[in-house]
């Protein structure tokens, strides 16, 4: 029941990482029907992207391919496995755990994949913008700072300078209060609250 109505994209594999049944959900994901998915290796299944830089590696080279093979090899559960794939509706990322099924048949594997295209795409997106706001307050000839709650967490170059530091360690969480002079403590925290 809770297997072919869970939202998550679910699948059995044997020892071959050959598929056995697929859950609702993974069929919706890749928009066909069991039947063309019974016996299939998984990595064949759902495909490849190969990390950048990486060239066209195929399943050895596959983060989980690997960990379906370890968890085959150890009986150990691998979770957090990103796997880069090709589908119908564009480029996607999946994050897979493997847990080996003790007391069925033969060995078998239960895969969990959630599809984390859209987190992992305002993650990346994210992180480009920290670093072009980093490259600009870097290149701006004023003192900038980054703070949360009050902690420094991010200077410039220009403000280093300002202050007399040598290095970020000087200035990096510490409580930007410590920096003020008491009026202007006050003046802030009296703003803050």
């Amino acid at each position: 029941m809770v297997y072919s109505q869970a939202p998550v994209l679910l699948c059995i594999l044997n020892d071959q990482q050959r598929v056995l049944n697929a859950n609702p959900a993974l069929l919706a994901f890749l928009g066909t029907q069991e039947e063309a998915l019974l016996a299939r290796r998984i990595c064949a299944v759902l495909g490849c992207i190969p990390p950048e830089g990486v060239p066209e590696a195929g399943c050895p080279g596959c983060a989980l391919a690997r960990a379906l093979a370890v968890a085959l090899a150890t009986g150990e559960s691998r979770s957090g496995v990103e796997h880069r794939m090709e589908s119908p509706a564009g480029a996607r990322v999946l994050r897979a755990s493997v847990t080996p099924l003790p007391g069925l048949a033969g060995r078998q594997l239960l895969l969990c994949m959630e599809d984390v295209t859209e987190r992992t795409r305002a993650e990346e997106a994210l992180r480009e913008r920290e670093r072009r706001l980093s490259a600009l307050s870097d290149l701006a000839l004023e003192g900038v700072l980054v703070h949360e709650d009050l902690r420094i967490i991010e200077v410039n170059d220009a403000l280093l300078r300002m202050m007399g530091a040598e290095s970020q360690d000087a200035l990096l969480g510490h409580s930007l209060l410590e920096f003020l002079p008491q009026e202007a403590q006050r003046d802030l925290r009296r703003s803050l609250s």
